[in-house]
């Protein structure tokens, strides 16, 4: 159950805060041996690290016609790629990055598995929904008033969402 732990301190580093306009200062914690072994115990250590350090970075589409591709997200999200080339486009939407990888290596596709869920207040979505419509996009699932969302598959067959913000 319980480790026997050491007389010594653990120091744990939260991340750092900012003093003035230019200087970091680093967040420590410092806790006794024992604790930490107590607090490890009791919630892990995976749990305890692993939570704050971990985020989704990309998520990217397998596509066939680059060009197109491209063309589609760049509109509807009205926003211009922070790279491209061939082989690779990348957008950033918030703190994520959405990205197309060209299909040049002979997977067979269909459809897609990852449906990435872009979420508005009630007004943006529906100029969004409008927007995606006109540039292609189909619907797959009408808009449920229990869920607030509709289900939109790009003109390549790419799922994402559209949902109205909530609690």
């Amino acid at each position: 159950m319980g480790r026997k732990g050491g007389t010594g301190l653990v120091v744990i580093g939260l991340g750092s805060a900012r003093l003035g306009r230019s200087t970091r200062w680093p967040r420590l914690l410092t806790i006794t041996q024992s604790h930490f072994l107590s607090l490890y115990d009791l919630v892990g250590l995976t749990t305890l690290f692993w939570k704050n350090s971990m985020r989704v970075r990309t998520i990217y589409f397998k596509v066939t016609d680059m060009e197109q591709s491209v063309t589609f997200w760049e509109k509807l999200l009205e926003l211009s790629p922070n790279r491209k080339s061939g082989k690779w486009t990348e957008f950033s939407v918030g703190d994520v990055r959405l990205g197309m990888l060209l299909n040049d290596f002979g997977d067979e596709l269909v459809g897609s598995a990852c449906v990435p869920v872009f979420e508005f207040d009630v007004s943006s979505s529906h100029t969004f929904v409008n927007r995606a419509k006109a540039l292609g996009a189909t619907v797959v699932l009408e808009l449920n008033d229990d869920v607030n969302s509709i289900v939109l598959a790009s003109p390549d067959g790419h799922e994402f969402e559209v949902r109205t913000c909530h609690d």
